[in-house]
């Protein structure tokens, strides 16, 4: 039988019939590879066209991003005169909308000091230690030395150690240098030899004293033939002074202002500027600071352009591609066919929790078009951006909006709920203080008991108080028609009303002196009071008031370590009312704040938080 069949097919007639057989089997897998081959090809076009949807998604976030920042609707613009004496340099979102006009009287320069000439950067300085002290010297005019120096206690002092590792002319500069304590040293060359040129930070407050500890038995400060030669103090004035160190000064709508340097940031909030030069008399360099509209109509412009390239990169993906004559690879596929229709629908509906007139971005003239894509009005638009910037904004940036000065919304995120929420704060920190007693004022002479007509002598030191009906007339009082001013007169004894404070549990350094004056009245013997108590070393901000007959003494901080308490007493300070006990505490504890929180009707328990920034 196998033997007919070769024959049938022409066995020893030439015919290939392996090549038959493979063509068999060919014939038989070509069909599922095809099938297989069409849907990897499939698949792989629609993993390039994924990767094109995502892309363009991408290129509409970015849009999207810098149309949601605040800053870019917030943005601001400066215009100013041309002068030679002011360069603007920075100009955040945050600066006040104003107009400023600046004189520049003076720039802040370095003071400087060099040294004796030395014949090489290698010559020995000698070894001990200089100390650097910063402050202000009294203002004098260079090379003539100053007399008075007062520190910064801002700044603490820095030493330097000269010892046989750096005992050179060289070698000092380099550990003034290294330390790194704003204190410029270079060795410079001035023709008759090598001298220390020492610069300090610009500012009046940033001058130096030098002074010097000699090792071995030389004298430190005026021995001129070791490091003593670097000294420059009140006892021995040994390099000399090149150049004063002094504050910038200017005018800002009239009012004196001083920095110690020339590029200034805090003047004008946000605003940064250099001063470069004097102003000329009568000039002033006027700047106006204005809302930099441009800013947001061009994020809003970007991202509708390329919300519109993003439908076109989608269209030959998602429906039928014109040049290919055939429907494309996600044509079928939901979720990228969906995409559009969602973030169209983002950008026509209404803003949730806007309200007035402007509530979607049809009514600033954006409009849908028949194939989806948005198209601007410029009349409506340029309309709402130049007539109502603040309503065009808030359809595109969160508004953050508080009705108390208590709690101020600084941002909100993604996962912000809009609405409105009413915080009811039950119990805010306080602060402690202590209430004086009934001001005694026998501390015044208190006469109106006296009624003569004319005249009447008074003997003896009496302070002047209410002198009613009465002036001075060549040591005897005569009526007047008029009460005198009311005098406090403690210009002889001011020691006598000293006292010891403490502050939040940090007691003041020494005791507390009036200072020895004529006050006028009570409101300004407490301002005396508050001045002296916060010019303390170790105390700042008590705040102090007078009502009615007594003092109210106020710490600066809140929560229950805020306190008021007096000690030490000197003989006349119970008649400001005073007495060695402690006042009310703060409550609070931590500073906390107390607060309920209604959220759609319903109303939270008792919420207890300290005040800082919470995200």
């Amino acid at each position: 039988m196998s033997q007919n069949i070769v024959n049938a097919l022409g066995a020893g007639s030439g015919i290939d019939t392996q090549a038959l057989v493979a063509s068999l089997v060919e014939v038989e897998r070509a069909a599922p590879q095809q099938r297989i081959d069409n849907k990897r090809e499939t698949a792989e076009t629609q993993i390039s066209d994924f990767g094109l949807l995502s892309s363009a998604l991408s290129t509409l976030q970015a849009a999207a991003d810098t149309l949601g920042k605040a800053d870019t609707f917030n943005s601001k613009e400066a215009s100013f005169s041309d002068s030679t004496a002011f360069i603007p340099v920075s100009l955040d979102p945050s600066t006040q909308v104003g107009e400023y006009a600046f004189e520049v009287t003076q720039l802040a320069q370095a003071q400087s000091l060099s040294s004796v000439v030395f014949t090489n950067t290698t010559d020995a300085v000698g070894q001990g230690t200089l100390t650097f002290s910063f402050g202000s010297w009294d203002v004098v005019t260079p090379p003539a030395n100053p007399t008075t120096f007062t520190g910064n206690a801002t700044k603490a002092d820095q030493v330097i150690t000269i010892d046989s590792s750096n005992n050179t002319l060289a070698g000092l500069a380099k550990a003034i240098n290294d330390a790194n304590f704003g204190v410029q040293a270079s060795v410079v060359n001035d023709g008759s030899g090598y001298r220390l040129v020492t610069r300090a930070e610009s500012g009046l407050n940033n001058q130096l004293q030098i002074t010097v500890s000699e090792s071995g038995g030389s004298p430190s400060n005026t021995d001129n033939t070791g490091l003593s030669r670097f000294a420059f103090n009140t006892s021995a004035f040994q390099q000399t002074q090149n150049q004063i160190g002094q504050d910038s000064t200017l005018t800002v709508n009239g009012l004196s202002v001083s920095r110690s340097t020339n590029t200034i940031d805090d003047v004008v909030d946000g605003f940064e500027f250099t001063l470069s030069g004097l102003t000329a008399v009568n000039e002033t360099v006027s700047v106006s600071i204005s809302e930099d509209k441009s800013s947001g109509e061009t994020a809003v412009r970007d991202f509708f352009t390329a919300y519109n390239t993003f439908l076109d990169a989608l269209k030959p993906i998602t429906g039928f591609n014109d040049e290919t004559d055939t429907y494309g690879s996600l044509a079928n596929d939901s979720l990228a066919k969906s995409i559009p229709s969602q973030i169209r629908q983002l950008l026509v509906g209404n803003v949730t929790g806007l309200g007035g007139t402007f509530t979607s971005l049809t009514n600033v003239g954006i409009r849908t078009e028949l194939d989806g894509s948005l198209s601007i009005d410029e009349e409506d638009f340029s309309a709402a951006i130049t007539d109502n910037y603040e309503l065009f904004k808030n359809l595109f940036i969160p508004v953050n909006a508080s009705s108390t000065d208590q709690i101020i919304i600084n941002s909100s995120g993604s996962n912000t709920t809009e609405g409105e929420y009413a915080v009811v704060i039950t119990q805010p920190p306080t602060k402690g203080n202590l209430v004086g007693a009934d001001m005694v004022d026998t501390l015044v002479a208190d006469l109106a008991s006296v009624t003569a007509a004319t005249s009447a002598t008074l003997t003896g030191a009496v302070p002047t108080a209410v002198l009613s009906d009465f002036v001075a007339t060549s040591g005897t009082f005569t009526a007047a028609a008029a009460t005198a001013t009311e005098l406090l007169d403690l210009t002889g004894g001011s020691s006598n009303y000293e006292f010891t404070i403490t502050v939040d549990g940090v007691t003041s350094a020494s005791a507390i002196s009036l200072a020895a004056s004529n006050y006028a009245n009570h409101t300004a013997l407490a301002a005396g009071l508050q001045t002296a108590i916060n010019n303390d070393a170790n105390i700042s901000g008590v705040t102090v008031t007078y009502d009615t007959d007594h003092f109210v003494f106020t710490s600066s901080t809140t929560g229950a370590s805020s306190s008021i308490a007096f000690s030490g007493l000197a003989a006349n300070a119970t008649e400001l009312g005073i007495s060695a006990t402690s006042g009310t505490n703060g409550t609070g504890g931590a500073n906390d704040y107390d607060f309920t929180i209604a959220v759609d009707g319903t109303t939270s328990g008792t919420i207890s938080v300290t005040p800082g920034c919470y995200l």
